[in-house]
């Protein structure tokens, strides 16, 4: 199996990153205004399953946007430690031949 070069492009990461974010917010955000509140139960079985699906899909989206932004600082992080990498390896670089 033949290996391909890694092409790895920090601002892209950091683009990619900010996406997320954003994604994460909107999906958190959204949900806190944008869902209207579950119908308090009247007596009819609908009411409670619906509240509790609205209360279920609050959760959801909230675990998913958690996650999004963990992803978000994760790729920021790699972008980070690739510019720190690639930094350290042109001072090596910059001293050799002198």
């Amino acid at each position: 199996m033949s290996e391909e070069p890694l092409n790895v492009h920090p601002d892209v990461l950091h683009e990619v990153a900010g996406d997320l974010d954003g994604d994460a917010y909107r999906l958190v955000g959204g949900l806190a205004g944008g869902l209207p509140p579950g119908p308090a139960p009247d007596g009819w079985q609908i009411d409670a399953a619906l509240a509790d699906l609205t209360a279920a899909v609050r959760t959801w989206a909230g675990a998913r946007g958690a996650r999004l932004a963990e992803t978000a600082g994760a790729l920021r992080s790699a972008a980070d430690g690739y510019r720190a990498a690639d930094d350290r390896a042109a001072g090596r670089l910059a001293g050799v031949g002198r």
